[in-house]
């Protein structure tokens, strides 16, 4: 169950039905609702197994004879794990779905830190970038380089962890190496959004949108992706009304 549940949300993300989730582990609905009474919960036993993979990655290259190399290994294995599963992005970036997982998120983000102050004691890394950071570029490069691939992560990726080159420090921040990567990619992120996901799926994200039975069809499924796409079209320098 858990296994036909970690497909699904893979593929799909949250919005994935129970009834799916159900019909791939070839039992009923109910039987689902026996070992987890909602939907959030095996959610959360789903992305809490895949974090602690992740966290298994992380602590097993905390004594890395090149900290460097150790860091930006483990950089593109959350992004790996990123673009493939689109649940675990949700869950990277979510403050408020996890709440009931924060002990292993910060066991997760504890193991972080070590591996980049590492990275950064030995100079390989800039040192005004901290944990948080590094999840937001994960994001930025699940964005660049599209989500849901399977191919592991790509060239605008190599691009965006340029950001944590120790030359930048001072010069170029995070949030405008990511923002001049995102614009360099706005046609894709933006323009050509509804072909990547789909018709019916919301343009940030992908979460296939309930049609509504009357006005114009929504392009979002939430505020909070009509506001980053408002915030990308703005990074982007495109018109906002588009």
């Amino acid at each position: 169950m858990l296994q036909a549940a970690r497909e699904a949300f893979a593929a799909e993300g949250l919005a994935v039905p129970l009834d799916e989730i159900a019909g791939r582990a070839g039992v009923g609905t109910g039987t689902v609702y026996r070992h987890f009474p909602s939907k959030n919960v095996l959610f959360e036993a789903v992305v809490a197994d895949r974090l602690a993979q992740l966290f298994a990655t992380v602590r097993g290259l905390a004594d890395a004879d090149d900290p460097g190399d150790a860091f930006f290994a483990v950089f593109r294995e959350m992004v790996a794990a990123a673009l493939f599963n689109r649940a675990l992005c949700e869950a990277l970036g979510s403050g408020e779905t996890l709440r009931s997982m924060s002990t292993s998120r910060s066991a997760f983000r504890d193991a972080l830190a070590d591996v980049l102050r590492r990275a950064q004691d030995a100079g390989e890394v800039r040192a005004d970038i901290g944990p948080a950071d590094v999840v937001a570029l994960v994001l930025a490069c699940v964005a660049a380089d599209g989500a849901g691939q399977q191919d592991g992560p790509g060239r605008m990726t190599e691009m965006i962890a340029g950001v944590f080159q120790p030359g930048l420090a001072g010069n170029e921040t995070s949030s405008s190496v990511t923002g001049r990567v995102l614009a360099e990619r706005h046609g894709a992120l933006l323009d050509e959004a509804p072909a990547q996901y789909g018709p019916g799926a919301c343009e940030t994200c992908g979460t296939t949108i309930v049609a509504a039975r009357t006005g114009r069809p929504a392009r979002y499924c939430s505020s909070r992706c009509r506001q980053k796409a408002h915030r990308r079209r703005n990074q982007a320098g495109t018109d906002p009304t588009r």
